[in-house]
């Protein structure tokens, strides 16, 4: 507007405001493209709403940039994505929030990203999938050094379209899926219940109670499982970008290690809420969890975004019935009174958190190969995006109610839609595990089974 100088952001805290305001002056100026004051204009800039953290400051290349198009120096026929921090001088400084950007852009159709020559250097190390999706979407950028290279760049439109000779043909993308139902030429199956239930919890956000022993076959197998469960897909890597404020390489990070949080009764409080969203599109452990106290309990239940093994001792010392079945390193002392206390504590746990319970677990002799931890594992990061069966097509409403039988009317309304839900979810489950699908009646009636808690 005409008047007095006067530079006023909005949406931001008045010392980040003034430091925002004092480096796109200088930046501007000594890139010798604006002097502000000398134009004598009143500038308001709008980064409303306030209650959002604005903790970085990737806003100045924007700023600025918005300065030279409402000054008539720059026209741009497009929207844009601005982001970069500048220095005094004129200086881009990498923003390390590239992902962020790029998924923004994808989801608000955005075609063109401005950023500095090191953020789009840094999508070099992305993996070929991510690559291969910003292609189709033929998103361009923009970048340099600094203020005046990206100005002279916007102006005489010289775009960076990317591309990758390391991508593979759209071909092999369109098949990548059917790696996860075979491996080696070998179907991957199932035998142990109690896996697949681990397994279909873990798909599906499903909650679990595993009644467990010290070096318990289950604790044996959720080790392995975690150590084999990485490589996120791309779309995981633009949502956790989004979701987490971390910088692209800790992104990176967690795409190339395990997503899985492991919470206990030494966790700091602070830290629960913490590693419950850092879990996002993985699963959290949680040891012990009838010792946690009451309001962790509460923040766990209200606020955990993806499924939760919980598992708890069979008795206060872990070593339940060892000691009347045989004579071996891990017997078990405690009192009669004392496990009948801590079954009493397990009891009066809220039944509707959790989805399935496995107690009884036997140390069975199958031991699963590493080949197969890594295809249970891309079954599960897989199972969401994959539309192997449409599992309505084959379990409609009213085939489901048949099925359960004159039982019908035990179950109130909501138990009725639980079983629907879980037992189309078992369905293409098994199908991704077995590549076969099983009778009807056998998938109800084990929805119906696994929803019993009967602890």
């Amino acid at each position: 507007l005409n008047g007095l100088y006067r530079f006023s952001i909005l949406g931001i805290n008045q010392k980040k405001s003034n430091d925002i305001k004092d480096r796109v002056y200088s930046a501007l100026r000594s890139q010798k493209l604006l002097n502000l004051k000398s134009d004598n204009k009143k500038i308001t800039i709008n980064i409303l709403p306030t209650n959002i953290d604005k903790k970085d400051n990737f806003y100045d290349l924007g700023i600025a940039l918005s300065c030279l198009m409402n000054t008539g120096q720059l026209v741009l026929n497009q929207d844009i994505l601005a982001i970069g921090e500048l220095s005094i001088t004129g200086n881009i400084i990498p923003s390390k929030y590239i992902l962020k950007s790029i998924y923004q852009a994808i989801k608000n159709n955005i075609g063109l990203i401005v950023c500095s020559n090191k953020d789009l250097e840094n999508i070099h190390i992305i993996n070929k999938d991510f690559l291969y999706e910003i292609i189709q979407k033929n998103i361009l950028f923009i970048s340099g050094e600094n203020l005046n290279d990206v100005y002279l760049n916007i102006k005489h439109e010289k775009y960076f379209l990317y591309e990758n000779k390391q991508v593979p043909d759209i071909t092999l993308m369109n098949n990548k899926n059917k790696k996860y139902s075979t491996f080696n030429g070998k179907l991957l199956k199932v035998d142990n219940i109690n896996i697949f239930k681990i397994i279909l919890a873990i798909c599906t956000k499903r909650n679990v109670f595993i009644e467990n022993k010290k070096d318990s076959y289950i604790h044996k197998f959720i080790k392995n499982l975690t150590y084999y469960s990485h490589e996120l897909e791309y779309e995981d890597m633009l949502n956790i970008s989004n979701t987490i404020n971390k910088y692209d390489d800790e992104i990176l990070n967690s795409y190339r290690n395990p997503i899985v949080s492991f919470i206990d009764k030494q966790t700091p409080k602070e830290y629960i809420d913490v590693l419950l969203k850092e879990s996002l599109f993985g699963f959290n452990i949680i040891n012990d969890f009838i010792n946690l106290n009451e309001d962790v309990i509460y923040m766990i239940k209200k606020n955990h975004v993806s499924s939760l093994l919980c598992f708890y001792n069979s008795c206060p010392c872990g070593n339940i019935n060892s000691f009347f079945n045989n004579f071996n390193e891990y017997k078990c002392f405690c009192l009669q009174r004392n496990i009948i206390r801590h079954k009493q504590k397990t009891r009066n746990l809220e039944n509707n958190f959790f989805d399935f319970y496995i107690k009884d677990i036997p140390d069975i002799d199958t031991v699963y190969e590493p080949d197969g931890y890594k295809n249970i594992s891309g079954v599960i990061n897989n199972f969401k995006k994959t539309k192997i069966i449409d599992s309505k097509k084959y379990l409609n409403d009213q085939e489901i109610i048949n099925l359960i039988g004159p039982d019908y009317k035990k179950y109130d309304d909501q138990e009725i839609i639980k079983i629907k839900h879980l037992s189309r979810d078992i369905m293409k489950l098994q199908y991704m595990l077995d590549n076969n699908q099983i009778t009807s009646k056998k998938i109800v009636d084990m929805a119906i089974d696994f929803i019993r808690k009967d602890f």
